[in-house]
């Protein structure tokens, strides 16, 4: 994915907005294969900061769902997930 394209999906994964949140999440499990490992890793990490702090059940749920999507990239390990939500959630 290109630069541009990829801090796009960043914004909007970030927006203030719960439902565009919600929709980017949406959006990272459309293009799986158009990712780099790197921005896999970095959605990831972004998804999981988002999922550590939702308060809209269905934005996390598509938050949540999108890290198992990455996951299943072989860029993500579970591990790593977890230790990025249990350290985000405590901060």
């Amino acid at each position: 994915m290109e630069s541009r394209e990829f801090i796009g999906m960043a914004r909007k994964i970030l927006d203030a907005d719960s439902l565009t949140r919600e929709r980017a999440a949406d959006e990272v499990t459309d293009r799986l294969n158009a990712y780099s490992p790197a921005q896999v890793s970095t959605l990831a990490t972004l998804l999981s900061g988002v999922a550590a702090s939702e308060k809209k059940s269905s934005t996390l749920e598509a938050a949540l769902h999108a890290i198992l999507e990455l996951m299943s990239t072989g860029h993500v390990s579970l591990a790593f997930e977890r230790t990025q939500i249990w350290n985000l959630r405590t901060c």
